[in-house]
C-alpha cells in the first residue's frame, strides 16, 4: 500500500499533462515511502498512452481510458476506487508541483500535527500568469485578518490541488457525481465538516496553476453549471433561512454577469429537479459553528 495516490483528471491537454507529470517525477523521495500516479483519460480526442507522456526511466503512470466525458466528480471518484493510497492528492492537469521537497513537506505536517479529524489538506495554489495571486481557501474579506504564512484549519478546499483521506473519502462516498462540473470540493466540504472532521490550509504545499487555454466548457456552460450546482448544494446542507439569502446572492451576481434570464431559469428549473432526488444533510450547529470559527462563507 503506498502512501500517496497522485490522482490526474485530463482531456485533451497533453502538453499540460506533460508538464504536470515531468513536476510529479522530479520530487525528492516521500522519506523512502513511495507514491503511485494514476491518470483518467477522460474521453480525449487522441487516447492517451505513456509513450505519450515523454517519461524516461522504469517509472510509468497507471491510465485508465473512458470514452465518454464523464466529468470532473465522476472522474475522479472513478481514480480514487482504484487507488491504494493512504492519501489520495488530487491535482489539475494544468497545474504543476512548484517545489521537489513538496511530498517530503506533506508528510512532514500530517506527522507534526498528529490529528485523527484531520481529513483534507488545501494547497497553496499560484496563478502562473499572475503571479502576485495567490488563490487561498478563505474570502477576501479574512485575508488581513489570517496569519498565511503558518498552516490553519479552514472551512473549504480548492479542487486544484488537495490531498484527502482515502478511508475519509470513501466512508462519505466521495464527490456528488450529479454535479458533474464545478462545485465538488465545496459539497465535500460540507459533507467532511457535518461528520466532525477537520480541513488544514498549509502554505508549503506550493502548487502553480498554468490555466490552459484549452477549454472544454463555453463560458455560458460555465455560468449554468455554476448556478444549478450552487442552488442544488444549498438545498442539500443549508437551513431554509441561509439557503433562500445565498441562493439570492448568488442569482443577482450571476444575473449581472451573464445578462442572461434564460440561463438563470433553465439552472434553477434543473436545481430543483436534482433537488427532489438529493439527500438532505443540514449543517448541524457544531458544522455551522465550525464554519464561524474557521472563516467560513455561507451566505455566498
Amino acid at each position: 500500500m503506498f502512501l500517496i495516490s497522485i490522482l490526474i483528471l485530463t482531456r485533451n491537454r497533453i502538453n499540460e499533462l506533460r508538464n504536470l507529470v515531468k513536476s510529479i517525477y522530479e520530487l525528492e523521495g516521500c522519506n523512502g515511502k513511495e507514491f503511485e500516479v494514476l491518470i483518467l483519460d477522460n474521453a480525449s480526442d487522441i487516447k492517451l498512452t505513456p509513450e505519450d507522456l515523454h517519461i524516461s526511466g522504469n517509472k510509468k503512470p497507471f491510465i485508465i481510458r473512458s470514452d465518454n466525458n464523464i466529468g470532473l466528480a465522476a472522474g475522479r471518484n472513478m481514480l480514487a476506487q482504484k487507488a491504494s493510497g493512504e492519501w489520495l492528492f488530487f491535482i489539475d492537469d494544468d497545474a504543476f508541483i512548484a517545489e521537489r521537497q513538496f511530498l517530503s513537506n506533506f508528510v512532514r505536517f500530517i506527522d507534526m500535527l498528529k490529528n485523527n479529524k484531520l481529513s483534507v489538506v488545501a494547497c497553496n495554489l499560484i496563478e502562473y500568469y499572475k503571479p502576485w495571486k495567490n488563490l487561498y481557501p478563505f474570502s477576501k474579506k479574512y485575508l488581513k485578518k489570517i496569519n498565511l504564512k503558518e498552516p490553519i484549519k479552514c472551512s473549504y478546499f480548492l479542487g486544484g490541488a488537495h490531498f484527502i483521506k482515502r478511508d475519509v473519502f470513501l466512508k462519505l462516498n466521495g464527490y456528488d457525481e450529479k454535479l458533474f462540473f464545478w462545485g465538488e470540493e465545496l459539497d465535500f466540504s460540507y459533507k467532511v465538516i457535518n461528520s466532525g472532521y477537520e480541513i488544514y490550509y498549509n502554505p508549503d504545499l506550493l502548487i502553480i496553476h498554468k490555466a490552459s487555454k484549452i477549454k472544454n466548457l463555453q463560458k455560458n456552460e460555465e455560468h449554468y453549471y455554476f448556478i444549478r450546482n450552487k442552488i442544488y448544494i444549498n438545498y442539500k446542507y443549508l437551513p431554509w433561512y441561509i439557503r433562500w439569502i445565498s441562493n439570492f446572492v448568488w442569482l443577482t451576481f450571476y444575473f449581472i454577469q451573464t445578462k442572461s434570464i434564460s440561463i438563470l431559469f433553465k439552472a434553477t428549473r434543473e436545481a430543483q429537479r436534482m433537488s427532489k432526488i438529493a439527500k438532505r444533510e443540514i449543517l448541524s450547529y457544531e458544522a455551522l459553528k465550525y464554519l464561524h470559527t474557521n472563516y467560513g462563507r455561507i451566505f455566498y
